[in-house]
């Protein structure tokens, strides 16, 4: 298979959560600093291409905690994810029950998180590339995504596809680590969603990480 294909060795790591009664079991690329090393820098578009997805970042484990602990309605109707990379955010909620499309902008993490559906008896079908810069080809009720307000670039992108995409009365829901550049994207959507930002704690590997919840619905 091509550069970031599964001829990369994988780790199989079982990640446990309170919530769930078994751990999710997710493959791995070894490290983002190993794909960088099969990567042609100087590619068209390779920047588009840095391989963040092939982490588990602190927030997908702290926004599928705060999913688990049902704080979200009970109904979601249909539900995408966006930034999905290895699909865990997506699997939590598939355990949930969730009506979920699961979407990266890469395909290459598109290809891990159908394996990772697999591993874990989901179908693979509901794994899709999507672009948010390109207007959406379906709406849902509920949006989901962790750690995606780290680009300026990103926010007004974001804004238009999130109207694009949402149903009337829909809720977007963002695990965000506290980053300061997203305080300028939570600046650009209040100019078109009503905001509610909560604290977070969430326990990682590395320890217990303060985070936000950010919940976002469109002006009337």
């Amino acid at each position: 298979m091509s550069d970031f294909g599964f001829d990369i060795p994988s780790q199989l790591r079982l990640i446990r959560f309170p919530g769930l009664p078994a751990p999710l079991r997710l493959h791995t690329p070894p490290s983002v600093d190993v794909l960088l090393d099969c990567m042609d820098i100087n590619a068209p578009g390779a920047e588009d291409r840095i391989p963040y997805w092939a982490e588990i970042w602190p927030s997908a484990l702290g926004l599928s905690n705060w999913l688990l602990t049902g704080r979200m309605p009970l109904r979601t109707g249909s539900v995408l994810e966006i930034g999905a990379g290895l699909g865990l955010i997506g699997l939590v909620t598939l355990k949930l029950g969730w009506d979920t499309t699961i979407t990266d902008f890469d395909e290459t993490a598109c290809r891990w998180a159908r394996r990772n559906l697999v591993e874990n008896g989901f179908r693979p079908t509901r794994v899709h590339t999507l672009d948010w810069r390109e207007p959406p080809t379906a709406r849902f009720d509920t949006i989901i995504a962790g750690d995606i307000l780290y680009e300026r670039v990103f926010a007004e992108s974001l804004i238009d596809f999130f109207a694009a995409a949402l149903r009337p009365g829909g809720r977007i829901i963002i695990g965000e680590p506290c980053r300061p550049i997203s305080d300028f994207h939570l600046s650009r959507f209040a100019t078109r969603f009503r905001l509610r930002i909560s604290p977070w704690r969430s326990p990682t590997p590395d320890g217990w990480r303060r985070m936000r919840i950010i919940e976002l619905k469109l002006r009337r």
